[in-house]
């Protein structure tokens, strides 16, 4: 399952949780309606500010969004940081991470580009901080890393660190299903 998918059905299950209509979750993360009910039902991608909207007006982190369902040792497998990992990185700073990364690697904006199928001016928008990015493409960048989605979002933090804003999306969906019963 991708994580945009695994994502979408987080996402519906966090609002369900909460008792919120799409409208109202829409509303809340400052999005549209129709962008909200189009990613619940798989028909677009998202970009990482649309998910942090939604993540905030559910009270998780973005990061555990994507990988809430999968259980404790699959988010370990998920988030494995690769070797060549410069001490540098920070959590939550994406674009920087990939600049480090990149360079790690030893590969060039040119190089990363053509391996991501995207342009070298999008990558350099990306790395600066000046693009807001869908997942999409993120995970073909993650991809030319040779990276997973999952780890390049959680470059900088510790599996417990991961792990602990997973619990909270968890407790945030078992609250919600005690609230309802």
């Amino acid at each position: 399952m991708t994580v945009l998918i695994t994502t979408r059905k987080n996402i519906v299950a966090l609002r369900k949780a909460k008792g919120l209509s799409q409208e109202q979750l829409a509303e809340y993360s400052n999005i549209s309606s129709p962008l909200l009910h189009h990613l619940e039902t798989g028909c677009q991608n998202t970009t990482i500010d649309t998910l942090r909207r939604i993540a905030i007006a559910l009270g998780v982190s973005p990061l555990a969004l994507g990988i809430l369902s999968l259980s404790d040792s699959e988010i370990r497998s998920v988030i494995q940081k690769p070797s060549y990992t410069p001490p540098e990185v920070r959590s939550f700073q994406i674009g920087e991470n990939i600049a480090l990364l990149r360079k790690a690697k030893g590969f060039s904006q040119r190089k990363l580009a053509e391996l991501s199928h995207v342009s070298v001016a999008r990558l350099r928008d990306i790395e600066h901080g000046c693009a807001n990015v869908s997942l999409a493409l993120l995970g073909r960048i993650a991809k030319g890393l040779e990276i997973s989605l999952p780890a390049l979002g959680s470059l900088g933090l510790s599996d417990e660190q991961v792990l602990s804003l997973v619990y909270q999306a968890r407790a945030v969906l078992e609250n919600g299903a005690a609230q309802t019963v």
